[in-house]
């Protein structure tokens, strides 16, 4: 999803669904090299659709995956949605060094 849902809940199984054609339809025109994906909620619906089991951020987040997604060949980075590091202080230097991490990954 590309936004928080009213009152910051967690999205529905129902939002969810009703945003991905859309989502999926911009990765079929796009045709990213690299998809970011910021949070549970992004990472874990990228990683259920090319079927990578998806454990939480703190065991994924700045590691990229190689994989195929709607045909096409991406790599997929993970890291904290930056909001995380305002409610959760100890997230903001992982999150910083995730970037990093990922400059190093685009300058290679």
């Amino acid at each position: 999803m590309k936004y928080r849902p009213p009152n910051n809940r967690e999205p529905s199984p129902e939002e969810i669904e009703k945003c991905t054609p859309y989502l999926e339809e911009q990765i079929k025109n796009i045709h990213p090299k690299l998809i970011i994906t910021l949070g549970n909620y992004a990472t874990g619906f990228i990683f259920t659709k090319v079927g990578l089991q998806f454990y939480g951020m703190t065991r994924h987040h700045g590691k990229p995956h190689e994989v195929t997604l709607l045909g096409q060949s991406i790599k997929i980075y993970s890291t904290f949605h930056p909001a995380s590091a305002l409610y959760h202080g100890e997230y903001r230097t992982k999150l910083l060094e995730d970037f990093r991490r990922l400059g190093d990954l685009i300058r290679n």
